[in-house]
């Protein structure tokens, strides 16, 4: 039996301003010093390309067949007609992508496809690195056929 009394925690605006106040101060911490994390480069309506940096310090599981749905969600805001349970619900490399790293020696690398539509300044920018940040290429993060052709038609040839 549920306790009639009893309110889930996202129904408390006091818990809700102290969860968003708490976000804001992480959020500044990161952008004051290097991060780490996954990033996608996302092609936005108007031709142009962005990255949607997901970092380590919010994410506990942060891969990139784990952030894939976020992704999707993200780019049905920017196309609203693509189909998210179709071909593109597990494509996870269909679109450019890489990651941001920290050796043992305490060195930040960007590690990408050499598929990037973009700058890697963007991707630098993103996780505040500084210009001269390592950038190394992996062909793990490089975009599967298949996968970047499932894309390619959920976006309508985008």
């Amino acid at each position: 039996m549920t306790d009639p009394n009893a309110h889930d925690f996202w129904d408390s605006p006091r818990s809700m301003r102290e969860a968003s106040r708490r976000y804001l101060v992480r959020k500044a911490v990161v952008a004051a010093r290097p991060s780490t994390g996954i990033y996608w480069w996302i092609p936005q309506p108007d031709g142009s390309w962005s990255v949607l940096a997901f970092h380590d310090e919010f994410y506990s599981m942060n891969s990139h067949t784990f952030m894939w749905r976020h992704v999707v969600d993200h780019l049905h805001t920017l196309y609203p007609d693509i189909k998210v349970d179709g071909d593109i619900a597990m494509t996870y490399a269909g679109l450019p992508r890489g990651r941001v790293a920290e050796n043992r020696k305490g060195q930040v690398s960007v590690y990408h496809g050499n598929d990037s539509p973009g700058d890697l300044a963007l991707v630098r920018t993103q996780f505040n690195l500084p210009a001269d940040a390592n950038l190394v290429f992996d062909d793990h993060e490089e975009m599967l056929d298949l996968d970047k052709m499932a894309v390619e038609r959920a976006l309508g040839g985008q």
